[in-house]
């Protein structure tokens, strides 16, 4: 039965920086304000796509999961980023201030000229239309 849910919703071992075994989206990690600097400069040349994902969540490892299916299509024009929010709650703190988004868990943020293009949550997040702006 614990196979079952594993398969269905995860099984929180979502590790960052690495690529789906369903998808060909490669994740970097998103773990340090200079990183996040980083990622906000390089939104000026090809926009940049945040997860914040709670890896203690089986909504979150669901929704990254087919979102991760969905949008393999998109790792040619945009990057994407990974937030552990339980490893990286500060930084994800201070994404949300940054960028006057308020936090919430799962969420993406689709980053393009130094502001957000794009935010959605939870299950709103599958339904979101990812492409270079």
């Amino acid at each position: 039965m614990a196979s079952f849910f594993s398969k269905l919703f995860g099984d929180g071992a979502d590790t960052p920086a690495k690529t789906d075994a369903n998808s060909s989206i490669v994740w970097s990690e998103l773990n340090t304000s200079e990183a996040l600097a980083a990622l906000t400069a390089a939104s000026f040349e090809r926009p940049q796509l945040i997860f914040k994902h709670s890896t203690s969540c089986g909504i979150s490892s669901m929704v990254l999961r087919k979102f991760g299916l969905q949008h393999a299509d998109n790792k040619n024009q945009v990057s994407f980023h990974l937030l552990d929010l339980l490893r990286n709650r500060s930084l994800s703190n201070e994404i949300a201030q940054t960028f006057e988004i308020p936090h919430q868990s799962p969420q993406l943020l689709l980053i393009a000229h130094g502001k957000v293009e794009l935010h959605a949550s939870h299950y709103d997040i599958l339904q979101a239309q990812i492409s270079a702006r």
